[in-house]
């Protein structure tokens, strides 16, 4: 999983919190985890503002249960999350679905050993090959295998809807602003 869908769903999954002072007005929200640790934090060391370690931790719960959803589905499938990631690189690329190693890399923010590793396990299930840079005999290209090809397409849509699922108890201008936010927040990283 890229790491801005993971970004988008950590935070929606935590979206529908309300904020710290609602809670300390008694707003009638259950607290969470996290808030309960940042109250316990600001009665033991008030000079500590915590609102940005309380968007921290609540992101690593989230993602918590990100992979967890998002594991399950590609269990199901014989893949993990980075093998799946090199099979939707290779099919968002477009006919004749390969790349070589170099933009597989940039496409997945992977350096070229982590690559090497995930190239490997797919290879020896049979959804990708390697075939040599006709241009360049040095280079090689990654190719979806018709296995390969087919496995994808026949569960890029269930992906989208585990996805769409986990962000269900959004309206849709919550998705929108939401997906501003973390804009706005992965632009700094990237």
């Amino acid at each position: 999983m890229n790491c801005g869908l993971i970004l988008l769903i950590l935070i929606l999954s935590s979206y529908k919190e309300s904020s710290h002072e609602d809670k300390k007005r008694g707003a009638g929200v259950d607290m969470d985890r996290i808030g309960l640790m940042s109250e316990q934090w600001s009665k033991e060391r008030p000079e500590l503002e915590s609102e940005s370690m309380e968007i921290y931790g609540r992101l690593m719960i989230a993602n918590k249960f990100a992979e967890k959803a998002m594991g399950a589905f590609l269990k199901s499938h014989g893949l993990i999350n980075p093998e799946f990631d090199v099979l939707a690189v290779l099919r968002r690329a477009g006919d004749p679905y390969k790349l070589s190693v170099g933009e597989l890399c940039e496409a997945a923010l992977l350096t070229s050993g982590a690559m090497t590793n995930r190239i490997d396990k797919l290879v020896k299930k049979g959804l990708v090959d390697r075939e040599i840079n006709t241009d360049d005999r040095r280079g090689v290209h990654v190719v979806l295998t018709a296995e390969g090809f087919d496995l994808i397409d026949s569960i890029i849509h269930e992906r989208f809807e585990v996805a769409d699922k986990f962000i269900r108890c959004l309206s849709a201008d919550d998705r929108k602003s939401l997906n501003g936010i973390l804009k706005k927040l992965l632009s700094y990283y990237e």
